[in-house]
């Protein structure tokens, strides 16, 4: 079969993946942003960049953990995530603890918010309500809260080479590689011409086609070195096998990786520069040549900006997030989506247009949040609601334009 035929007869596998009902990604949460952002794909190896403190850590779960473990329990049919999570910065308890936050507002509606502290009952005043441990000992907790941890393999890894040999290992376990006799020729120690038979790798086999395999490292700049390698050699060998596993066995990679100390600075924010960039990636730039997707966060209220993109960040403060992709070199880059962003239950919303009406009820979303430290009645509802009605405000837009 010819490269061009190889290539027609994938595009109509996937055509008719679709044609039949089933999806070629795990799609985003965030609508709107769907042009720039449509989802998770296999064979995708993204990175996550941001200045400290800009909710890569949150944005990561609520993108590739949340999203496919919900999708999944949506659609059991069409996909199965498994991620392994190599947690090089917070715990396995800490990680699920946010997850949990999350949860209990997504069960109840967002009538009860609390965060991982308050779960712990951390502050003496603060004891953790009944009302909290009776969402989570109910069905629907209890449902969702299983489906994470079928979904979810912890891992404890910290350096490149073991990191790869446990995602190798997994993809074995649960799929075939298949391999074929290639004859070749070199000359040995006394210059004489030897011919020999070597298996060459040909491509991989799931067991089960509906599953993504996503890894996620948390953070890069945390690995343990390789023997004999520096922090920056360490990194670009990870991201060396982190691209095997791309090529060769259709995985996703999720890797984090801090921006330089410079791009926090005074002379940034005068300079306007204080979003993310291939050339601010720290310790080591390999990454951003390896990977197919860059995501960058920015947080404009680091820098005390009033206003930011037309919104009102003296309103908004710590709450505001720019979701940006990069670089992409499967698609469109440089767009830019606006977010909510509530670190202590891992939320992150898709924010309407800065000229949309519906932006007010977002600030005072915000503003109420901060006043209270546990409840906000019926939130997810009314965000629910206007919410929809900006997307479809926005699609009969885009259809009047067309």
């Amino acid at each position: 079969m010819s490269l061009r035929e190889e290539i027609i007869q994938s595009l109509e596998e996937s055509r008719n993946v679709i044609l039949s009902g089933g999806v070629n990604c795990i799609p985003s949460r965030f609508e709107r942003f769907r042009s720039e952002l449509v989802g998770i794909k296999k064979k995708t190896y993204y990175l996550i960049t941001g200045t400290t403190k800009s909710g890569k850590t949150q944005f990561t779960t609520f993108m590739f953990i949340i999203t496919p473990v919900l999708y999944y329990l949506e659609h059991p049919e069409k996909i199965k995530p498994t991620i392994m999570y190599f947690p090089l910065e917070e715990t396995r308890d800490d990680i699920m603890l946010r997850i949990y936050s999350w949860l209990i507002g997504y069960v109840t509606q967002g009538k009860i918010l609390i965060n991982s502290e308050d779960l712990q009952s951390v502050d003496e005043r603060k004891p953790l309500p009944q009302e909290v441990l009776d969402v989570m000992n109910s069905k629907e907790f209890i449902r969702l809260a299983d489906a994470f941890e079928e979904c979810i393999i912890w891992c404890t890894d910290k350096n490149p080479t073991g990191i790869y040999k446990t995602i190798k290992s997994y993809l074995r376990e649960n799929g075939t590689e298949l391999f074929k006799d290639t004859e070749v020729t070199y000359k040995d120690d006394f210059g004489n011409t030897v011919h020999d038979n070597v298996k060459k790798f040909v491509k991989y086999v799931p067991n089960n086609k509906r599953e993504y395999v996503i890894p996620i490292i948390d953070h890069v700049g945390l690995l343990s070195q390789e023997r004999g390698m520096t922090i920056k050699s360490t990194i670009e060998k990870l991201s060396e096998y982190m691209v095997i596993l791309r090529n060769d066995y259709d995985v996703s990679p999720v890797v984090l990786q801090q921006q330089n100390k410079e791009a926090n600075t005074l002379e940034a924010f005068k300079l306007n520069k204080i979003r993310p960039v291939k050339e601010g990636l720290k310790e080591a730039s390999r990454t951003g040549e390896d990977c197919n997707t860059l995501l960058g966060l920015t947080n404009p209220s680091a820098y005390e900006i009033q206003e930011y993109m037309g919104y009102n960040i003296t309103r908004m403060r710590d709450s505001f997030r720019i979701l940006e992709v990069v670089l992409n070199r499967k698609g469109r880059a440089n767009g830019l989506c606006p977010l909510y962003f509530n670190g202590a239950i891992n939320q992150y919303i898709e924010l309407p247009l800065p000229n949309d009406p519906s932006i007010e009820k977002m600030y005072k979303y915000a503003e109420e949040v901060r006043k209270e430290s546990r409840k906000v009645p019926s939130v997810l509802m009314f965000m629910k609601s206007f919410i929809t009605k900006v997307i479809n405000k926005n699609d009969t837009k885009r259809e009047r334009q067309s």
